[in-house]
């Protein structure tokens, strides 16, 4: 597959690889593009050509019609000031920046429209396009987005995916890690900003380009969007041992979520070599300790431990699946 056809800024080459073809938008020749800027800059199209192509123009004709309405229609002295031919002139202009008018205004406030500058043949043009229509290019970009990774190649579930963070997930790993209950029992504060979050997955991107799986996201399926984080623990990280820890959004405890991450994720780590997976959860979250023992981890008393969490220190218990012998 060619890459993108060179132009002369790479802000342009981002958006010829926008295409618009039998009314629907795609995209041309993504062998070689960044599709995180491509879709920052598909945003940025919108935002600024949307306010040239549509309200600019809406705003001038809307401001024309009014002086015009008002020299005509109001203003006595007007037929004083001008000819016949001039008045008939301000009349007909006036009926045309109305039309004008009323046309931008159904596009921007009835259809809900938007303007996004692309390639159309071999020329480069305004396009008007609908909220559907970018929300469905947001979707399909996303989708490619995510199918992409570094390290990690994604796990389908019937109900979740497994898979390496991306930066477009950052709203979604804010909303989850904000939540007190969430972190609760968790050895990391709550989030305060989207820039925290944006903070944790940039360091989870970086560990995946040292083949390093700290924290995989957990996608729903149906929403679209992830709840949740499972991955290794940086201790009793060896060739043939590691410990797993996760955490989903309190919105979906108690529906097999968890354990559902859990359950493929010890499988692609036996998989990949580990015999001895070892997990563990503060003494007083028992219904962690239920979804370990459901997925073949047993209580291993000898390995418990405090640990200071939330400057509090507590107990935690341990459990294993060893293979070793």
């Amino acid at each position: 597959m060619k890459g993108v056809r060179k132009t002369k800024s790479n802000k342009l080459s981002l958006k010829n690889a926008i295409i618009y073809r039998n009314k629907n938008l795609s995209i041309k020749n993504i062998a070689n593009l960044d599709l995180g800027k491509l879709r920052t800059s598909y945003l940025n199209n919108i935002r600024n050509f949307t306010f040239w192509g549509l309200y600019f123009p809406f705003i001038t004709f809307l401001l024309t019609t009014l002086v015009i309405f008002w020299a005509v229609f109001i203003n006595e002295n007007t037929r004083n000031l001008v000819n016949h031919d001039q008045y008939i002139f301000l009349v007909f202009t006036f009926f045309i920046s109305l039309a004008f008018t009323l046309g931008l205004a159904y596009k921007i406030f009835l259809k809900g429209q938007k303007c996004i500058y692309t390639k159309h043949k071999r020329s480069t043009r305004y396009i008007f396009i609908s909220k559907k229509e970018t929300q469905n290019f947001l979707k399909s970009l996303d989708a490619k987005i995510k199918s992409q990774y570094i390290y990690f190649a994604p796990i389908e579930t019937n109900r979740l995916i497994i898979r390496e963070f991306k930066l477009l997930d950052a709203n979604d790993y804010y909303y989850v890690f904000k939540s007190k209950k969430v972190c609760k029992y968790l050895s990391f504060s709550r989030l305060k900003s989207k820039k925290e979050a944006v903070k944790a997955i940039t360091k989870a991107t970086n560990d995946y380009q040292n083949k390093l799986i700290f924290k995989l996201a957990i996608e729903l399926k149906l929403e679209q969007k992830v709840i949740g984080y499972i991955g290794l623990s940086r201790y009793d990280l060896t060739e043939d041992t590691c410990q797993i820890v996760y955490a989903i959004s309190e919105k979906y405890w108690r529906q097999g979520y968890t354990s559902e991450a859990v359950r493929v994720f010890v499988e692609y780590l036996k998989q990949n070599g580990k015999k001895l997976i070892i997990a563990g959860h503060v003494e007083e979250n028992i219904h962690s300790g239920k979804v370990l023992l459901k997925n073949g981890f047993k209580r291993s008393p000898h390995l418990d431990h405090q640990m200071i969490i939330h400057r509090t220190p507590k107990n935690i218990k341990i459990y294993t699946i060893d293979e070793r012998n």
